[in-house]
């Protein structure tokens, strides 16, 4: 017999996949804002994360508002050129309560009384116009009233230390909110009286026109 020839090349070796057959293969993808992901059984899970909101501006709704009606208290000293009293002034009234309009009386006490044995009660009604600056509040006003005579003394002539009468006049302001619900105001008012007023007594007299300046405080509830 002859020799045995030269082995031949050996095939290629077989791949094994494993008991199933199959390789598994892991995917990962991850979403970029809106943070989302997939895991291995393909699931997709969402993560979404809000964003709190900014406020840019202050929260006024439970702010505490300017009260329009409003009543004060305060004197009203003489401006005329014999004026040497300091009548007692009390104001009730409101703003802005028509067309913009406001309203508003005011009682003084002791008008054109040269001595103390007479009084008097002025009691005017004005409408008033009020501007909002703010931290500052101006005023006009326009109106008339009646001064009553409390009690009074009279001499031989017929002269009398109080006089009572109809009168109208105008009024110039100005408000100034301290804190709630109290504020400063002060006025001028001028009053033209159509009656004479009361003179004689001691050479004191007022005349016609009556001018006075009013400071004090109002409440705005």
């Amino acid at each position: 017999m002859g020799e045995q020839g030269p082995a031949g090349p050996q095939g290629p070796a077989s791949v094994s996949t494993g008991s199933s057959g199959a390789t598994a293969t892991t995917t990962g993808t991850t979403g970029v804002g809106s943070g989302s992901s997939t895991n291995l059984s393909g699931t997709t899970n969402s993560n979404t994360t809000t964003m709190p909101q900014l406020d840019a501006g202050l929260n006024t709704t439970n702010a505490k508002k300017r009260n329009p009606l409003y009543f004060g208290v305060g004197l009203a000293p003489e401006l005329s050129p014999t004026g040497r009293l300091n009548p007692v002034r009390f104001n009730v009234g409101g703003d802005n309560i028509f067309l913009g309009l406001g309203g508003r009386v005011n009682i003084d006490y002791n008008r054109q009384v040269p001595f103390s044995n007479a009084s008097t009660l002025a009691i005017a009604a004005r409408a008033t116009y009020q501007m909002d600056l703010g931290w500052l509040y101006p005023y006009v006003g326009l109106g008339g009233g009646y001064q009553l005579v409390l009690r009074n003394l009279c001499n031989s002539s017929n002269q009398c230390q109080a006089n009572s009468g109809p009168f109208v006049g105008a009024l110039l302001g100005v408000e100034i909110p301290l804190f709630h619900p109290v504020s400063l105001f002060a006025e001028v008012t001028a009053d033209y009286y159509f009656n004479q007023p009361p003179s004689g007594f001691g050479g004191y007299s007022y005349n016609r026109l009556y001018p006075t300046f009013g400071f004090g405080v109002n409440f705005r509830p």
